[in-house]
């Protein structure tokens, strides 16, 4: 094969290369200290479910946070009532992104770990306001899932329970 033609079908390739694996380099050089430790990947998932009003949720850094069959329960204390609502991530990020009615902002105050090998299991009590600043409007405690595969933390699932007040038992770890 001529020089030249090798020297173009290699740029191909390597032009190929460059355009597929772009997109998750993009990502892993973004958000690469989101997923560096489980604190780190705890903060990050509350940052994804903040929003401005009127704003959409960037779905890449959640979806770059959870392994591909992640779940989340939503956990409604309505009165004397609780009820639950469990969804597969996948079937969120198929959703057509909305813009939120609301500003939404979850701001971490508390977080306690528990661990197994390289599974955790992290308590994280957080601030919801619809401004950043504004005084919170409700309170709540993310149970999240998670594992290390030696190179990264993933999140396997979590559940929102909304709650009142803050668990006292986690102020040690507070910011």
């Amino acid at each position: 094969m001529a020089p030249i033609i090798k020297m173009f079908m290699l740029g191909i390739i390597l032009g190929m290369t460059m355009i597929y694996s772009d997109g998750a380099s993009a990502d892993d050089q973004l958000w690469r200290k989101d997923v560096e430790n489980i604190e780190a990947i705890t903060h990050a998932l509350h940052r994804w479910a903040s929003v401005e009003k009127g704003e959409v949720r960037d779905n890449r850094l959640l979806a770059y946070l959870v392994v591909p069959d992640a779940y989340v329960i939503d956990i409604i204390h309505d009165g004397d009532k609780t009820s639950y609502r469990t969804s597969f991530i996948r079937d969120w990020l198929k959703r057509e992104p909305v813009p939120a009615s609301i500003g939404y902002h979850e701001k971490v105050k508390a977080i306690k770990f528990d661990w197994v090998g390289q599974f955790a299991d992290v308590w994280a009590d957080y601030e919801i306001r619809e401004v950043e600043g504004a005084p919170a409007i409700s309170l709540g405690v993310t149970n999240i899932q998670a594992y290390y595969d030696g190179t990264r933390w993933w999140i396997l699932g979590w559940q929102n329970i909304k709650r009142k007040r803050m668990r006292e038992e986690y102020s040690e770890h507070s910011e």
